[in-house]
């Protein structure tokens, strides 16, 4: 197990290919630390660094993270509104990082007209930019609810044809060839999905930090992985 002062990565006999996050606590990290909620996203960002540092290094293939639920959409309008910029400034910011380690950007979305076009824009050049790049894919949850998101692709096979829908045909429209989450990482002291890739997570391991996402280090990511080794993944079968 890592050591909060080494720099060093431990080694592992297995990893995952795929890890969920629910990055929660923003806003919870910043009041306690007297500051805006708006400072906890921007702390949130550098966690999100850590854990993308740590999936180059272990070669994990595909990373989901959470970032905005429609249900996020009931918070105050001055919020919503810092949180759209919010993500066009990190776009910006933080473009050239990915594309330059071979990062794909994928934004998961609901097709709503909830989004700004200004957002649509930059995440489709994103998107776009980054689309031929092979070590990891990211991938943004953003305007994204699992319910709504399930029926969409229900609604969308039952319109392709007049068969019935398929495990593999649904699996195909909800997550092409994206391999279900091995792991997810959930922070802010919650012991929940909250409307989050609930098909996708039927047989993941499950971790829950009593941390703000903004506290989140590669310690932390590096105990999950130590923890990993020791889960049986039987999917219901016998070892």
């Amino acid at each position: 197990m890592i050591t909060k002062k080494s720099n060093a990565y431990p080694s592992f006999n297995k990893t995952p290919k795929h890890v969920a996050v629910i990055m929660d606590g923003n806003g919870r990290w910043a009041k306690q630390q007297g500051l805006l909620r708006k400072e906890g996203h921007k702390e949130g960002r550098k966690a999100i660094k850590h854990l993308i540092e740590g999936a180059l290094h272990y070669h994990i293939t595909h990373l989901s993270l959470f970032a905005f639920s429609t249900e996020n959409w009931s918070r105050p309008k001055q919020e919503c509104d810092f949180l759209m910029s919010f993500v066009i400034k990190s776009i910006d910011e933080e473009l050239d990082y990915l594309h330059k380690h071979n990062i794909k950007l994928n934004f998961v979305r609901l097709e709503n007209n909830r989004l700004p076009t200004s957002i649509l824009e930059k995440i489709n050049d994103a998107e776009t930019l980054t689309k031929k790049n092979t070590a990891l894919s990211l991938h943004i949850m953003f305007n994204y609810g699992s319910k709504q998101y399930l029926i969409d692709c229900m609604n969308a096979c039952i319109n392709a044809s007049n068969s019935p829908i398929s495990l593999k045909r649904f699996e195909e429209k909800l997550k092409g060839n994206i391999p279900d989450p091995d792991i997810l990482i959930r922070t802010g002291f919650t012991k929940r999905l909250s409307n989050y890739m609930l098909w996708e997570l039927a047989y993941t391991e499950l971790f829950f930090l009593d941390i703000y996402w903004p506290e989140f280090k590669k310690t932390h990511f590096c105990d999950i992985l130590d923890e990993y080794q020791n889960r049986a993944r039987r999917f219901g079968g016998l070892t």
